[in-house]
């Protein structure tokens, strides 16, 4: 973590399959495309569709992060 003047930067990491890496990405991208009231109804859209995640989540992790910063999610995949 650190801090600036107006900001914090929050650095986190997950291990995830290489074959998984390509619809990770397409998530992030989806979400930093939305605007503040599109991600309010993806969130509720993806809340309500009764899909789970791979780890039994609905997936609202990355979209409840964009929301709440109000910014848009900055990713690096780093491979073996």
């Amino acid at each position: 973590m650190e801090k600036n003047d107006s900001f914090y930067t929050i650095i986190t990491g997950n291990y995830i399959l290489n074959e998984n890496v390509t619809g990770l990405k397409g998530r992030i991208d989806e979400v930093n495309q939305l605007n503040k009231e599109e991600l309010k109804e993806y969130y509720k859209k993806v809340l309500n569709n009764g899909e789970m995640s791979l780890k039994g989540g609905g997936g609202l992790g990355m979209i409840d992060i964009a929301r709440k910063t109000g910014e848009k999610l900055e990713y690096k995949f780093f491979g073996n």
